[in-house]
């Protein structure tokens, strides 16, 4: 290379380093001058380092910073993207492009600064500030670890343990109980005696007492399978459902009304109520059971499926329907994401123990469930239909229970009710013609009377517009006056909301008023007032003060405002000259008067003469309307008279009258004045209201005519309703930052739990919600479903679950007490097609199940909380068992499935107070169970809050619950109708011996019946017991633990 080539290299090599340095340099003078200020006025107050000191930096973004406004903020999303504003998220915000960003969020910048930040970008975001981000040492989810967690390893079958005591065991699982107890050198108690068995099975299986006959049916069975005979009797029982249906509505959260903020009466909640009881009778397989609750409307119908079974799939879908929700939400959007977040949290709960609901504003803080697969799952609820609308007073979905019976019967009535329609429409039609043709007969005086209102309306407004104009020849013989302009009284001047300049009189109560109004000529005047009134609001006239009119401003225009304000004639006065004083006075507000008006009586009395007493008003405005009509229509037959409504001065004679009437007796059918008269539409049309015109006759037998319709309507079967989903738009969700829709991070398209892996199920398809894909995931090879279920029924049968805390299966709730026996429950239950009823004949067939309560010293001080399970807990009844044993004892229970007890209309406001049915006999679980407001009898024995899930309900034991059984009417009625049995009974010990047995399935023995007779006659000192004293007895006996409590 020569030394020429090489001078000239060095100079283009300089000149481009130079060039280099100049574009560097104007890009930072861009930045300088037309970014950093931007950011500094609008963005540093939320994303600097000043706000994260503060503890109020959003979106996890700061754009103080070179390295960080390069970067990700919480959403994920890159906030620059280095010569691409269309990537770059920071430019979508301020662009307003999307609709969930918009920075600043309350004023868009200007167009111009929007364009700066583009050409910024574009130029590769030149940026001078140096500065490094501290580093995050968050962890992110390690989805292989958490795996390892017990919840979430598949369970599998363990090998039931050696012990030493060989024969305890009725069971595979006691030996897992057993192993624990001979480890912690203690022993089972011993077994329950048979009373307490059939006791404790019949209140556990159906939540009723046994009967007298039952428990000596047991007593007397010697054969080696007697109990097991009991427990089939009691799982075929329909009582069966209604216990554990129960158990299974608390952890729905199910309820008969919304509570919350609008508390509306759930009215067809009840259909999923008696799906559940139903569920359980039939031994529906728990999977399925789970899948029809998440899924029934979207199963795959089955071979021979009737009607029912397809209308429980989809009522079985209420599930997630019933909950809380704040239906007056202003935010329709945040409405809608918290019934998500609530359907989410609740079989969140239900079916997998597991926290979800705490992963919608943050990853969840102990489990392994991060912000996306919370969205991920909510994008599958966002995609089905819960609700009709999300507006104040927002409607929950309900679908129709159509069958072909119910269309067939329905059809049936529907041929009845045309039929009856059809003689409706003819007697209707007949009179109607009737009425028309009697006034085409009037027709003449119809339009005349008609054309005598319009002239007087066209009068009043000739009047006022000469008046405004300062007509003398007007104002020597009229006066208008404003009516605002009132010289005394309390009412008001309004000049707001009628048009400029324009005012009004206007009170907010009892009013009067007066005018001095100056009258040119002594004479008969007439009195018109313009006002606007929606409702009638009639006041007194008083002129120079003497009641001249106690009915003013009676009349009504429709609205309030100035477009339905009319002149009104409320009545002919004879004035002196000059003065006179008028006086309105209102017991009520006044309507809107704008004016008053005198215009001096006509001379021409033929206009007033004019009989009209055959005329029928309707009629009559219908032709002023088409006089109307006439003024723009050239070709109209009435457009030759519309002169004397144009010239209202002008005296309508005799003869002009004579002409009309002479006009209309020689037209012939194809004269336009004819064919007027008769259209359809035209001025002598049926009136809208025909049937008001009626005879008398024709009234009475149209009143019967619509009586027999209605009636027969009456008969037409409805169409039951039942809560519901069905599939809605399909789309996936952003994360929410923080839980706020406002403000979404990355997309999370609908599927899982990725710690929960599942590979035989697909994720949703584009297609559909993915309610079902999800419903099979729960329920295929899903380590957690069948051993939440599990401990749930373990907890409803021993009081307390192997996972003592049920509705968590996560970091915070406890360890299983036995995981080795949970697993093999899981794995028993599966195996068993998933039958609760196969999990109870095993459990109650256990030497667990049947050793007693009997406390020992020794064994609780090592265990006092009975975690190794060496005695059967004792427990208090539930409220339910209380009412329903009180209505059994007393013989007044009404036994039965029921529909819906309330009487309210759907989505009516429900009452707080006290309901009808709550003194009903009907079992409690068909009792209405309303949100704020639940029966006194289920609060007094810790029934739970309905609005949330209640996987394990409270058993307390205080003052108020034995205040309860000593006043309540409930408890003194049962006591009533036992005393009434034994009362006048000369075998008092006889009697006594029937009335333990009636209350506590037993006789007393010995010490116990000579105590009860003293009690008896120590009551009344007599030696014949009272009513009244069996009644104490019977009281004493219904508040006696044995009574209330279950060994």
């Amino acid at each position: 290379m020569s030394q020429i080539e090489k001078k000239i290299l060095l100079i283009i090599a300089g000149l481009l380093t130079t060039t280099g340095s100049l574009v560097a340099d104007e890009g930072i003078e861009f930045f300088e001058k037309k970014i950093r200020p931007v950011l500094i006025k609008h963005c540093y107050k939320c994303h600097s380092s000043e706000s994260e000191k503060k503890g109020k930096l959003k979106g996890k973004l700061r754009l103080d910073l070179r390295e960080s406004i390069r970067g990700h903020g919480e959403s994920g999303l890159i906030s620059i993207a280095l010569g691409n504003p269309d990537e770059s998220n920071l430019y979508r915000a301020i662009s307003y492009l999307d609709s969930e960003l918009l920075m600043p969020p309350k004023s868009r910048l200007e167009k111009s600064v929007i364009n700066d930040f583009k050409r910024w970008i574009e130029m590769g975001a030149p940026d001078p500030r140096d500065g490094k981000l501290k580093q995050n040492t968050s962890n992110s989810i390690d989805f292989e670890k958490s795996k390892n967690f017990w919840s979430f390893r598949q369970p599998k079958n363990p090998i039931a343990p050696s012990v030493k005591n060989t024969v305890w065991a009725r069971e595979d699982l006691d030996l897992f109980i057993l192993d624990k107890l001979e480890k912690s050198h203690l022993k089972p108690a011993p077994r329950a005696d048979k009373r307490t068995l059939i006791r404790r099975a019949t209140y556990d299986l159906i939540g009723l007492p046994p009967t007298i006959e039952e428990v000596h049916n047991f007593l007397n069975d010697e054969s080696s399978d007697a109990f097991q005979k009991v427990v089939d009797r009691l799982l075929a029982s329909p009582h069966y459902g209604e216990k554990w249906g129960r158990h299974w509505l608390d952890v729905a959260r199910y309820a008969d009304s919304n509570g919350l903020d609008e508390n509306l009466a759930y009215v067809n909640a009840f259909r999923y109520r008696n799906y559940v009881i139903n569920a359980f009778n039939e031994d529906k397989p728990y999977d399925r059971f789970v899948r029809e609750q998440i899924a029934g409307d979207l199963l795959k119908t089955p071979k021979n499926e009737s009607e029912t079974e397809q209308h429980a799939r989809k009522i079985a879908t209420g599930f997630l329907s019933v909950g809380a929700k704040m239906l007056a939400e202003d935010d329709g959007r945040k409405m809608e994401m918290d019934i998500i977040d609530e359907q989410l949290d609740t079989l969140g709960r239900a079916f997998m123990g597991m926290t979800l609901g705490c992963a919608r504003c943050h990853d969840h803080k102990f489990d392994p469930i991060p912000t996306k697969d919370y969205y991920a799952l909510a994008g599958i609820f966002k995609s089905t239909h819960t609700m009709d609308n999300h507006k104040v007073v927002a409607q929950w979905h309900e679908i129709e229970l159509k069958s072909s019976e119910l269309l067939n019967k329905q059809a049936k009535v529907d041929k009845e009710i045309n039929h009856q329609k059809q003689v409706l429409d003819q007697f209707k039609t007949h009179a109607s013609k009737v009425i028309v043709e009697e006034a085409r007969s009037h027709a003449a005086d119809y339009f005349i009377q008609a054309l005598i209102h319009s002239r007087k309306n066209a009068l009043i407004e000739y009047t006022v517009k000469q008046i405004e104009n300062n007509s003398e020849d007007i104002q020597k013989d009229n006066v208008l006056i404003e009516a605002e302009d009132f010289n005394r009284g309390n009412g008001l001047r309004s000049k707001e909301g009628y048009g400029e300049g324009i005012g009004i009189l206007i009170s907010s109560g009892p009013t009067n008023v007066e005018f001095d109004i100056n009258i040119p000529k002594a004479g008969a005047y007439q009195l018109y007032t313009r006002y606007a009134a929606q409702q009638s609001r009639p006041g007194k006239l008083f002129v120079n003060e003497n009641l001249i009119n106690n009915q003013v401003t009676t009349k009504t225009t429709g609205t309030w405002y100035p477009d339905s304000q009319k002149w009104h004639l409320e009545g002919t006065l004879d004035l002196k000259s000059g003065s006179n004083i008028f006086k309105f006075d209102w017991t009520t507000p006044t309507p809107h008067i704008d004016k008053l008006l005198f215009i001096k009586a006509s001379s021409n009395k033929l206009e007033d003469s004019f009989n009209t007493k055959h005329l029928k008003k309707v009629f009559s405005e219908q032709w002023i309307q088409q006089l109307i009509l006439a003024k723009k229509n050239t070709k109209s037959p009435l457009k030759k008279w519309r002169e004397l409504i144009d010239k209202p001065l002008k005296p309508i004679g005799k003869n002009t009258i004579k002409d009309i009437q002479k006009e209309f007796a020689k037209i012939q059918k194809n004269d336009p004045l004819y064919k007027l008269i008769h259209e359809e539409s035209g001025p002598l049309k049926t009136p809208k209201d025909v049937e008001k015109l009626f005879t008398e006759d024709s009234k009475n037998k149209l009143k019967q005519l619509q009586g027999e319709l209605s009636v027969i309507k009456k008969r037409r079967p409805q169409t039951p309703k039942a809560m519901a989903v069905r599939e809605g738009k399909v789309q996936d969700l952003k994360v929410h930052l923080r839980g706020d829709y406002m403000t979404q991070g990355e997309l999370a398209p609908r599927g899982y739990l990725r710690a929960i892996t599942n590979q035989k199920i697909n994720n949703p398809s584009k297609k559909n919600s993915g309610r079902n894909e999800f419903a099979l995931w729960l329920t295929k090879d899903n380590p957690l479903t069948a051993r939440v279920m599990v401990n749930r029924i373990w907890l409803w049968h021993f009081g307390q679950g192997i996972v003592r805390t049920p509705d968590n299966f996560g970091k915070l709730g406890l360890r299983p007490t036995h995981p080795e026996l949970l697993d093999w429950l899981a794995f028993k239950f599966v195996k068993n097609n998933w039958s609760i009823k196969q999990m109870h004949r095993i459990i109650m067939n256990s030497a667990t199940y049947h050793m007693s309560s009997k406390f020992q010293e020794s064994t609780y001080a090592i265990d006092p909380d009975n975690n190794l399970w060496w005695r059967f807990n004792r427990r208090r009844l539930q409220a339910e068992e209380v009412r329903d044993s009180l209505l059994i004892t007393g013989n007044s229970i009404e036994l039965g499935m029921q529909s819906q007890l309330m009487q309210y209309n759907s989505r009516q406001y429900v009452s707080q107070n006290e309901h009808p049915y709550f003194s009903g006999s009907t079992r409690t679980v068909y009792l209405p169970v309303i949100r704020s407001g639940t029966f006194d009898v289920l609060q007094a024995f810790d029934f739970g809050d309905p609005a949330v899930i209640q996987g394990q309900r409270s058993s307390t034991v205080g003052a108020a619950q034995a205040l309860f059984m000593m006043n309540h009417n409930i408890v003194t009625k049962a006591s009533k109708r036992l005393a009434m049995q034994s009362n006048g009974n000369p075998n008092i010990i006889g009697a006594t011996h029937q009335l333990y047995e009636d209350i506590l399935r037993r006789k007393p023995n010995e010490h116990e019946t000579l105590r009860a007779i003293k009690f008896l006659k120590e009551e009344e000192s007599s030696e014949q017991p009272s009513l009244q004293a069996w009644k104490s007895l019977a009281q004493v006996l219904l508040s006696s633990n044995e009574f209330m409590f279950i060994d």
